[in-house]
This record gives C-alpha cells, structure tokens and sequence, in this order.
C-alpha cells in the first residue's frame, strides 16, 4: 500500500469516489488543508469535490471516503442550521469529523486515528504552536489527546473538561444525533457559566442621610446647619465649639490621622459578608433541553433515513453495474511460483437465468417456522453506564458506552456443477433420490426467507467460461433442460477462484465485515483450458478475502472436503432431515 498522497494517485482517488457515489462527476484536486468532501445539486446533476493535502497519508483517503458512506450530508446539519449559536456548529463540525473517522477505522480497518493525531501534531510543531487557542482546536485537542494545554476563554476550558467523556462517547455512536445533542448541551452549558461568571453590580453604598446630589462633584457644600463644619464668613479658622464638636481646620476633634477608619454600622455588613458560594452545575436543569434533544433526534433520524435509502439505492446500482460487467481479472502467484495465469482463464459472464419459487419442504418449513423467534431485535442495555444515567428516567436508553458494530453484506454462493443436479422439484420427485442441487437450494430457500436482505449468487463453467448466476431472493434457477433448451449454456463446472475474483472486485471497498455462505457438493474443478492449481489459488483468494474483514460458513452437501475456505463454521448435509442443521448456519449469522 502506497503511504503518501501524490497527484498520481488523484486519478484512482477517483475511480474510488465514482463507485461510492454513483456519480461520473467527482473532482479530485490538491488542498493544502485537505479534509474536504463537498456535494452540490443542481436539477440535472450531481457533483463531487474531494481535496487531498499532498503528502497526506493512506489514511486520509479512507477518512474522506467515511464521510460517503456513513454521512448522510444533510440530517443534523440541517437541523442544527435552525440554531444561531454559532459555538453549536463549532463544536458539531469537529465532533462529528472524528464520529465518522472511526466509523471509518472500523469499517476499513485501519489505524486511520492515529495516523491523524500524528498529523495534528505535526501541524501544531511546524506552526510553532504551544496551546490550542481557538474553539475547534480545543475539541480537537480533547478528542485526539493532543500534548497541548487548552487556551481559548475560561468558558470554554471549563465547558470542555466537563463534557470531556460526553464529547469522546459521542464520537464513538454510529448515530449522528448525539453528536448534535452534545453540541447542544455544551453550547447550553457555556451559556450558564457567561450568566453566573458575570461581574456583579456594584453594592450600594448610600446611607439614609443621604440625599440626591449631596456633595456631588461640581456643587458647593452645604451650608445648612448640622450639615458639616460652620463657615465662618471672614474665612478665619474658628475654635473649638462643643456643640458642633469641630475644631479648626474641619476636623471633628475625634479624629486622628493614625486610627483605623471604622465604617457606620449599617454599612458595617457589606464589608463581612461572607463570599458567595461556587455556582454548581446541576445537570437536572438540562430536563428543559430534552423536548429540543428529543426533537432534534427525531429530526435528524427522518432525515437521515431519507437519504441513507437514497444513497443504498444509487450504491446498489453501481454494485449491478459492477457485477454486469465481464471481468477479466488477472492473478499471478509470488516470486517463487514460475506459473503466471492467463487473464481468460479467470473471466467471468453474467449468466441470465430464469428462475421459480423454491417450494419449500417439510422439513425445511419446520427450520424455518422454529427459527421465526431466533435473533429479533430486543433492547440490549448493556455496556459500562455513563454519566448520562440519570436520563433513563426521560426515556433516553443510550446512557452505555458501547460503541456499534457495522454490518457488511451478506452474500450467498451456490454451487451449480454438473455434479450438484438439478435443482427443479420436478427432478427431485421422480428421480427419487433428492439431488444435491435440490437440497442446496433447500437451504438457500430457508436462509433467504430468514433474511431478506440475503444476496444469492450461483456458480458455474462449461467448457470454456465462468458464469455468475444472479438468483432472486426466495427463488431458485429454473429447470436445467429448460435452461438448455433456450440458451445451450449450462454448468459442468466449478472455478471456485474465478467466482471469488468476481466476488471481491463486487464486494469492493464494503468488503469489511462481510459474511459468505458458500454452499457446495465438492472440491473446485473449473472449465477446460484452467491453467491454474485451481484448488490452491482457491485457498489463497479466500484467505486474502477474509483478512480484509470477509467471514466463511460452508455448508456441505453431501461431501467431507473441509479446509477449503477459512470457515467459522461448517456444516453437512446428506439427506432431507439434516436440513436441520441449517439452524448453524442462522445462528451464525444472527451473531454478525
């Protein structure tokens, strides 16, 4: 894997960005900031800009090809454009950058985090910088545990350190709504420490006696008796006067330069009052903000949906353009294997085949039927609770920290050999003999009744090339007289590595966390000429498969060939009652 980002690379950069957008328009340019992924809409067209920093690692590209596959462009950005706060946005932006990045770490598997703290290091060094003074910094130094202290306002470090875990456990939720919710509650906190840090009013300080405009710069001293010292109106110093108790020269005769001033007493108590306590933050008060969090979920969420069943649709498309095309992928052992395959050998065409309904039988229903109950969805409240806790009492269940796995494809292979037979009904019924192809597609029957979202693919070869066979959910292909009365084309053989070629160019980059059910009488033997150790290279691709995140179930149909595939589990079947096993195979996938 080529680390560094170079203008070279701009041109599989997009390639890569076309098949995860569907859409030809994607412009890939040279960003000295980087970490740009921008969409614009016009009525006709969609367009795409990425920009890379030259000199970036790997790790950027899978960082902006997280901000495609899991965001959504427009659910709490949306929303949070109702608020003017501009510290919401602030605090959004940067929380939700580092949410995707892990979502993207996960998915890729690859250390994409880190890579980008060592990049925000780095930039701080070269900037010369030895604090993170503004707002987005300071999120980024908390979510990223840079070595730098906190600058920014008082506000700001203390709403920080506050919301600390709060900030770190939404980066790690696969919903984007708690990424705005926190955003909310901190800009709302923030708001609090401005209100009860602000400097209190002045005391005042006036005494009864005192009347607007007594000695008030630019006026006289009073002259009313009682008032102050008397006047005397020849100007000369007057003596002491017992009753007024003024000497010369103003002073009461009390009154000494060296004694401490004492104030009246009714001022007596603003200067030994005690100092106000601490303002305590109680975060009950946020029950207030939860109409405008559950809101804003809620928001979010139908916003997201909207967009999320858009963007699968048009992924879903590009997938079946891929899986349309003819491919022609060529595989060369290492160094020190002197056979280089030619590129033919390994083509694969896509097979138009009809297909019927699978009619189920006894035994498959009854799976099927005691399998209805097996892994429904149940509130799973379990994890290291937060302190989010107390909002359980408003309803909210997201107060664990359990970060969500995210779920690939689900992918079925079915051998169609001459060896498996037919798999129609009609064969099956007067053959007497179940036929192994009959019972492979049995168990295709039950597992995609059990999970619609099931992608049935059958392999097959004749003489001289590989076929793919797309299959409808909860159907089977046809009769193969049928078949081969209409097109002449018709299985004999089975390239297992020619048919998981295909299956990595279409799994793709959603090739993480995966699941394949490959389900097969036998040990590949692929069409005439195949020049290739057809079984070696059949391990050695499905061994790269599943360390790029792809997980094997073999079901095998009435054969003991194991070993083949890095399965996690196996299971045979020889007959109609050992289509019980098949719950190994739904319990298997109900843990993915």
């Amino acid at each position: 894997m080529v680390e560094a980002i170079t203008k070279e690379r701009f041109g599989g950069i997009r390639e890569a960005f076309q098949i995860l957008t569907d859409c030809p328009r994607v412009e890939v340019y040279a960003d000295p900031d980087g970490d740009k992924v921008t969409r614009s809409r016009s009525a006709t067209n969609e367009n795409w800009r990425v920009g890379m920093k030259i000199g970036d690692g790997h790790w950027a590209e899978l960082h902006e090809m997280g901000h495609v596959i899991f965001d959504s462009f427009g659910g709490a950005e949306k929303f949070l454009a109702k608020f003017s706060n501009p510290r919401i946005h602030t605090i959004w932006n940067a929380t939700e950058d580092v949410r995707i990045e892990r979502l993207a770490q996960r998915h890729f598997d690859k250390a994409i985090w880190r890579h980008h703290r060592q990049a925000l290091i780095d930039q701080a060094e070269a900037h010369g910088m030895t604090s993170l003074d503004n707002l987005v910094h300071m999120v980024q130094g908390l979510l990223y545990d840079l070595p730098l202290p906190l600058g920014g306002t008082e506000t700001e470090r203390r709403a920080l350190e506050y919301f600390k875990e709060d900030l770190k456990d939404a980066t790690r939720s696969k919903d984007s709504a708690d990424t705005a919710k926190v955003a909310i509650r901190i800009a709302h906190y923030m708001d609090w420490l401005d209100e009860v840090s602000a400097p209190p009013k002045p005391p005042d300080t006036t005494t009864p006696t005192d009347e607007p405009g007594d000695d008030e710069p630019g006026t006289e001293p009073s002259t009313e008796p009682g008032d102050g010292p008397p006047d005397d109106s020849d100007g000369e110093d007057f003596e002491e006067d017992d009753d007024t108790g003024y000497s010369a020269g103003g002073k009461k005769d009390s009154d000494d330069d060296s004694a401490p001033y004492v104030p009246d007493e009714d001022k007596l108590d603003v200067f030994l009052r005690d100092e106000p306590p601490e303002p305590v933050y109680d975060e009950s008060s946020e029950t207030e903000l939860m109409k405008t969090l559950a809101s804003a979920a809620k928001s979010i969420h139908q916003r997201e949906g909207r967009a999320e069943k858009a963007a699968d649709t048009r992924r879903e498309k590009a997938l079946y353009k891929l899986a349309s095309k003819s491919h022609e992928v060529t595989y060369g052992f290492d160094e020190e294997s002197s056979y280089v395959p030619e590129s033919e050998d390994h083509a694969i065409h896509m097979l138009e085949w009809d297909a019927e309904d699978i009619a189920l039988s006894e035994s498959a229903a009854f799976v099927l039927e005691n399998a209805e109950s097996v892994g429904v969805s149940r509130n799973r409240h379990s994890g290291a609770p937060s302190r989010k806790a107390w909002r359980l009492t408003y309803g909210d269940t997201k107060v664990f920290r359990k970060p969500p796995k995210h779920k690939g494809k689900l992918v079925c292979l079915v051998d169609m050999s001459g060896s498996m037979g037919c798999q129609c009904e009609s064969h099956a019924a007067r053959d007497g003999c179940k036929s192994n192809g009959w019972l492979a597609w049995q168990t295709v029957g039950v597992l995609s009744s059990r999970f619609p979202d099931l992608e049935v693919f059958g392999f097959t070869s004749d003489d001289s090339k590989n076929y793919i066979v797309p299959v409808p959910s909860r159907q089977q292909p046809e009769c193969q007289n049928n078949q081969f009365r209409k097109l002449r084309e018709v299985g004999g053989g089975n390239a297992d590595c020619a048919s998981l070629l295909w299956l990595e160019s279409y799994l793709g980059l959603f090739a993480s966390n995966s699941s394949a059910i490959v389900i097969s009488d036998g040990m590949p033997a692929g069409p005439f000429p195949l020049r290739c150790a057809t079984l070696r290279h059949t391990k050695e691709v499905a061994q790269r498969m599943n360390d790029n995140g792809v997980s094997y179930a073999s079901v095998l149909i009435r054969t003991d060939d194991r070993g083949l595939y890095p399965s996690e589990l196996t299971t045979t079947i020889n007959d109609v009652e050992d289509i019980r096993n098949i719950q190994e195979v739904l319990d298997w996938v109900n843990q993915k």
